[in-house]
């Protein structure tokens, strides 16, 4: 059957919080029989793309200009904290990896891993022997890549159930008192907040370093615990912030995904042929068990995808000429 996508904008890797090295998303990609992916892990890059990029290539698969999802906190008009949401942002490989915008959007990633570091402390204190190499450093055939994302969920324990040979079910059991358990309750929410960067002003400095921003599957904006006891906010209210977004200069809204349901993304798709804004899309895919079923079934068309790259490279242009 021919695939209903073969350019994909939203992958992740074991970089992040997926579960294949970034050789094997490539792989998987191949066999899925996409042609164009951008990885945009969870507020970090590859670091080094050129390589990443040429294997893509040895395989089929073209890896046009770097992604990254950061994880952002939405101030209404009052500057009152209203939600979390996901960002992707697109750009040139040199310009994304300004240190500022790496600084902007690291801090998220930093507490997480300084408790699973911690974490893998107290299993090695209990008996349980996994080095900081079997943990967080992976061969990716290109390069061996140190995992950014080191808070990924029960990824510790995923690592002692694979180095035993045991079931992960079995070891989960046996870990569970040593595992950092995150209730999500309005104090650690407060927590993340603090981690997270204001969405207007990443937007504000991703259009200063020459970067494309676009709202991440917007039907899913986290609610405030405290403010209120629904877990997402209502379709109504998310159209407002996309449109206060887009006033504060949001590029675009990830239409194709399948977070975003019903007839959500065509209301999403008439609001950005409104406001003139970019349309995408893609699979969010973690490996093949996790989101695999979404690969071609979302993405961007070849007209989508021009006006996306053209707009990366316009902007990088802008940037390089002092404008």
């Amino acid at each position: 059957m021919k695939p209903k996508y073969t350019i994909d904008l939203h992958m992740h890797s074991m970089l992040s919080d997926g579960k294949e090295t970034p050789v094997e998303v490539i792989n998987s990609a191949r066999d899925f029989g996409l042609k164009k992916i951008i990885m945009a892990d969870h507020n970090t890059l590859h670091p080094n793309m050129d390589k990443l990029r040429a294997y893509a290539e040895s395989q089929g698969i073209e890896m046009p200009f770097s992604g990254c999802e950061a994880s952002v906190a939405y101030y209404n008009e009052n500057d009152d904290i209203e939600g979390t949401f996901h960002m992707l942002v697109y750009g040139e490989d040199d310009l994304i990896r300004d240190p500022r915008f790496i600084e902007a959007v690291g801090h998220y990633n930093d507490a997480y891993n300084a408790e699973t570091i911690a974490e893998l402390k107290r299993f090695n204190d209990a008996g349980y022997e996994l080095s900081y190499e079997e943990a967080f450093i992976f061969d990716a055939d290109i390069a061996p890549m140190e995992k950014h994302d080191k808070g990924s969920e029960r990824h510790l324990i995923k690592c002692v159930a694979k180095k035993q040979g045991r079931p992960y079910a079995e070891v989960e059991a046996e870990l569970e008192p040593l595992h950092v358990c995150r209730e999500y309750t309005g104090r650690t929410w407060l927590q993340q907040i603090a981690l997270m960067p204001n969405a207007k002003e990443l937007i504000a400095l991703c259009r200063s370093l020459g970067l494309v921003t676009v709202m991440a599957h917007p039907m899913w904006v986290d609610h405030a615990p405290f403010i209120s006891n629904q877990d997402w906010l209502p379709c109504e209210r998310v159209m407002e912030i996309v449109r206060d977004l887009h006033s504060h200069g949001l590029d675009g809204v990830e239409v194709s995904h399948q977070m975003n349901f019903d007839s959500f993304p065509e209301t999403l798709r008439g609001m950005a042929a409104e406001l003139d804004m970019l349309t995408t899309g893609g699979s969010d895919y973690h490996a093949e068990e996790d989101y695999g079923q979404h690969v071609t079934e979302y993405g961007v068309t070849e007209e989508e995808f021009a006006r996306l790259e053209a707009l990366v490279h316009e902007r990088a242009a802008e940037f390089r000429n002092g404008r």
